[in-house]
């Protein structure tokens, strides 16, 4: 089920990734009362959350690295 982080988590993931030198990684987090943050899989083995969210990453991506090229 695709869920929507706040945007200050997503700003620390940013920072977190940027600092660790991350340019793609996948991670697994709990959500309840809190958000718990269990691992993030740098290789980025994404296709499992692609399609199970219905997000296309695979288009993103194509379309992300075609806007760098330009």
């Amino acid at each position: 089920q695709k869920f929507d982080l706040p945007t200050e988590l997503k700003n620390k993931i940013v920072l977190f990734m940027e600092k660790h030198d991350y340019n793609i990684g996948v991670l697994d987090f709990i959500v309840a009362d809190k958000i718990y943050f269990l691992e993030i899989n740098p290789f980025g083995l994404y296709d499992v959350i692609s399609k199970g969210c219905k997000i296309n990453l695979d288009l993103k991506i194509a379309e992300y690295l075609c806007e760098i090229k330009k």
